[in-house]
């Protein structure tokens, strides 16, 4: 079963990343940074599919080093989507924050505790938060009340708030387990590769709103 979704979501990943790829020239603005970092996790995924199967080598240390360069480019994203300066703003020094903490606990704190989640963690809050002041965005500017379907950012904020609200509680309960099931835990991750399926597809269902919008204005 672990094999299975494992394939599944990797397959996704490929699809929303070809689909990014394919339309970039109707793809601009904070669609952009979404598709670079696409192609990012496509690489890091293949990489760590290759460390796991390959050379039996565990992988923490590798995505220990993705996770910032991933929250720089959906920071970017965010940045170009969310309204209000403020907000702008603060996406801007939460990015500078995030990576210097990052630097901090490859350097540190994963030698005190190697299996710690902490930045895991760190990002599933921030990139929640993110995804859920969009919401808050359009519920203001009543964006919410009109066809919400057709506004490709919903679909990608509600994959986003999905997977790592998800995301979240996921791995604090992983790391809490690793301590004393490892097995478990082991088994538990399989849930991480269904929440990466729904991420996708949402992207890949934002991806073709904004071209059905840019090929069909009146649609």
């Amino acid at each position: 079963m672990f094999y299975y979704f494992l394939y599944t979501y990797l397959t996704v990943l490929t699809l929303s990343m070809g689909v990014g790829l394919y339309y970039h020239k109707y793809l601009r603005g904070p669609f952009r940074f979404l598709i670079i970092a696409l192609c990012l996790a496509w690489v890091v995924e293949m990489i760590g599919l290759y460390h796991m199967l390959s050379l039996k080598r565990n992988n923490l240390l590798l995505f220990q080093i993705y996770a910032p360069l991933e929250y720089i480019f959906m920071g970017a994203y965010f940045y170009h989507t969310l309204r209000k300066e403020r907000l702008r703003k603060a996406v801007l020094v939460s990015v500078v924050g995030y990576v210097l903490f990052c630097i901090v606990n490859i350097g540190v704190l994963l030698s005190l505790r190697p299996n710690n989640s902490y930045s895991f963690m760190l990002l599933a809050i921030l990139l929640a938060f993110w995804a859920a002041s969009y919401f808050y965005e359009s519920y203001q500017n009543e964006t919410l009340y009109g066809e919400i379907w057709r506004d490709p950012h919903i679909w990608i904020c509600t994959g986003v708030l999905f997977y790592y609200a998800g995301t979240f509680f996921l791995m604090a309960l992983i790391q809490q387990l690793a301590q004393s099931n490892l097995e478990l835990a082991s088994r538990l991750y399989v849930i991480n590769h269904i929440l990466n399926i729904v991420l996708y597809s949402m992207f890949t269902v934002g991806f073709i709103c904004k071209v059905r919008a840019k090929k069909s204005p009146l649609l």
